[in-house]
């Protein structure tokens, strides 16, 4: 608690030193939020001018003084009055009136300030200080051409006042001319080598042009003249901070609020860095601090919500960003990040809807929230709207490149394969050493089975990133197509070199080797598919084909029961087990597996043939027929040969008239491996009759 005790004349300087001080210090605040004047200094700041009136000759300059003291206590009206009281002395009135302005100032009535400098001005044009007041009231109007013309209007009267340059380096800041306005304060600095305000506003300046280093040395060069000013080692924390030294800022932040414990700014900041530290908690606890000074500040809450999110505390968030929106319905920040809570727990039409309010708050917008709303709505099936998205991202910024991939991953999910080229191309034009841009457009190109230029895409892709095992996977697909087993197979081998866990490339492996007829690797690649992943199902069906490739059958048998028992709606793993169960003349078992196969798939024309011949082989005919004649009905491009299977089958019921007739239409069909119609020993039961022989005769001659 500072003395309010003034003894006499004797402290007559301490009472000058002490207002002049203070008002230094409030007009810093007026532009800082980071200043918090210590209302026992504005006090006594008050007492001390009480004090001073009565042992002063100049008594023009405490009522200044003491209009300046009533108006930072927010004591506007006794302020106002001291100020009159100043005019009516008559003694220097283009002072009073500059200085009942600066009582305006502090009650935000910018445009009546002015108009008290203008009425200092016109007493005095020549009054220096008029003109820098001005300045500040066009300043805090956001008016900073106005402002910037005042500064030099005082600079030319009195050009050896650092407080002007200081101000203009301020309007030129707020201009953004970065580099004019460090100038402006290296003048304000030459002219007063310990003005710390200037030093402060040069690092402030410096920070925004990312000179971080230079702009601690500024702050601490600032807090060398005022060791006790909390301003400073906040905005030194500022500058560690942006270093990426967070215990070094830590530990500025805490010199500032020691010196300063309602100095709000810097609990905020400190928070700042736990949340960079991912110290959630201690993060929460402090911004919960800065609230118990200001329960209205949207921003906190917002931070608050970004913590207890990182802690996957969602409900909790949501209500954080609750509080912020009942505060400033206007507060776009907040939708977005309920949004993103949204998102977390899969309420995504819910989490479209906080995007879009954010977007109708924000003009022009955020390129990233309109991305951000584009991928959801592509999880609610909302195409369409999703591209519109991310034509707005990549309108705001062209060089948006995730915007570009996920529009061209989307037009390549709906089959605009050509559009989704088109986009990939721009895309990499912005940056052609993407890798994974290649690989998107090749895709592209292998769905147009444009593969040759689906090969040159994957082998750029693979050029500019050597370890890019999707691009190997995608370049063995083409050439898996293009039936180049053997460089199919390589290019996987390529692949797994990178991605040694990846089943599905071991899987596709095997198949390769199947079709390169090396079964016994392929049953070693299927084994290691399954290792990889043991609920792989297909991987145990192919491995049962290479097993049925080697005769092994009662292995496959097996392999096939238990992708059926993994995946038990795949028509094709029926089928198989059926073939096997064929093969072990298990003949009903395998029509089982079949009626299982075409109960899954009524239109599996292979289930229906394969069930044709097991029941011929059990000698139901008629059940043969009738199944064969299914499969004419399907798959009207082979019916030459099940027209054969049916005349084979009448002929096996010694039916000659049907089998010869059905002979014919096969024929007629061109089914014409006469080798095979004479040799068949399903037809032997009609080889040796006339019709058979003149059939053959008729045919074989044409």
């Amino acid at each position: 608690m500072y003395s309010t005790e003034l003894m006499g004349k004797d402290h007559y300087l301490f009472a000058i030193t002490m207002a002049k001080h203070y008002y230094f210090k409030s007009y810093c605040y007026s532009f800082n939020k980071d200043y918090n004047i210590d209302e026992n200094l504005k006090l006594f700041s008050l007492e001390a001018v009480d004090s001073a009136l009565y042992f002063a000759d100049n008594i023009a300059f405490f009522y200044r003084k003491k209009s300046v003291a009533l108006a930072s206590l927010e004591r506007y009206e006794e302020a106002l009055q001291v100020a009159d009281s100043e005019i009516a002395l008559d003694t220097g009135a283009h002072e009073a009136y500059s200085h009942k302005g600066v009582v305006y100032e502090f009650m935000k009535l910018y445009n009546e300030a002015i108009e008290m400098y203008d009425k200092a001005l016109e007493l005095n044009p020549d009054y220096a200080h008029a003109y820098k007041n001005k300045g500040d009231a066009f300043l805090a109007l956001e008016r900073f051409e106005d402002a910037l013309k005042m500064f030099e209007l005082a600079i030319a009267l009195e050009p050896n006042d650092a407080s002007y340059y200081n101000n203009k380096g301020l309007a030129l800041e707020f201009l953004k001319l970065y580099d004019e306005a460090i100038e402006m304060y290296d003048i304000a600095i030459e002219l007063n080598p310990e003005y710390s305000s200037a030093f402060k506003n040069k690092g402030d300046v410096l920070i925004k042009l990312q000179r971080y280093a230079e702009a601690l040395a500024m702050y601490e060069r600032a807090s060398m003249f005022e060791p006790k000013e909390a301003v400073f080692y906040n905005k030194m924390g500022l500058a560690y901070e942006y270093l990426e030294m967070y215990e070094d800022a830590i530990s500025m932040y805490d010199k500032a609020i020691e010196l300063n414990p309602d100095l709000y700014i810097a609990y905020e900041n400190k928070g700042d860095v736990f949340l960079k530290q991912e110290r959630y908690y201690d993060a929460i606890e402090i911004f919960n601090k800065v609230i118990s000074f200001d329960s209205s500040d949207v921003d906190v809450y917002n931070k608050i919500g970004i913590a207890l999110e990182k802690l996957e505390r969602y409900e909790d968030a949501i209500s954080m960003y609750d509080k912020a929106i009942g505060i400033d319905p206007s507060n776009a920040q907040a939708y977005e990040n309920k949004g993103d809570c949204y998102i977390m727990l899969d309420l995504y039409n819910e989490a479209v809807e906080m995007y879009y309010k954010a977007i109708a708050l924000i003009n022009p917008g955020k390129a990233g929230l309109f991305y951000k709303n584009g991928v959801v709505l592509q999880y609610i099936d909302q195409y369409e709207n999703a591209l519109e998205m991310f034509d707005k991202a990549i309108e705001l910024y062209n060089g948006y490149i995730k915007a570009y991939k996920d529009k061209g991953d989307l037009l390549f999910v709906l089959d605009y394969y050509t559009e989704a080229i088109e986009v990939f191309d721009l895309a990499i034009a912005l940056e052609p050493d993407n890798s994974v841009l290649y690989n998107q457009k090749g895709l592209s190109h292998e769905y147009l089975e444009q593969y040759e230029s689906a090969l040159e895409m994957y082998d750029k892709a693979i050029e500019l990133d050597p370890e890019f095992s999707d691009a190997y996977n995608n370049r063995g697909d083409v050439l898996f197509s293009l039936n180049k087993f053997g460089d199919a197979a390589k290019s996987y081998i390529d692949a797994l070199s990178f991605d040694q866990d990846n089943a599905n490339i071991y899987n596709k492996l095997g198949i390769c080797l199947e079709n390169l007829e090396l079964y016994e690797n392929a049953v070693e690649v299927y084994s290691l598919a399954i290792a990889k992943d043991p609920n792989f199902a297909e991987a145990y069906n192919n491995k049962g084909d290479a097993l049925f490739a080697l005769g092994r059958i009662d292995e496959a048998v097996e392999l096939y029961r238990k992708a059926i028992g993994l995946d038990p709606n795949n028509a094709n793993y029926f089928v198989n087990i059926g073939g096997a169960y064929r093969l072990l003349e298990r003949y009903n078992e395998a029509i089982s597996m079949y009626d299982k196969a075409i109960e899954l798939n009524p239109e599996y024309t292979f289930a229906y043939s394969s069930k044709g011949f097991s029941l011929q082989f059990l000698k139901r005919y008629d059940e043969a027929i009738q199944t064969f004649s299914v499969c004419i009905k399907l798959d009207s491009k082979n019916q030459k040969n099940y027209l054969y299977n049916i005349g084979c089958a009448y002929s096996l019921m010694n039916n000659k008239e049907h089998a010869i007739n059905y002979l014919e239409k096969a024929i007629n069909e061109g089914f014409d491996d006469f080798d095979l119609i004479n040799s068949d020993t399903d037809l032997d039961n009609i080889r040796g009759s006339n019709e058979f022989k003149a059939l053959i005769s008729k045919y074989t001659k044409q």
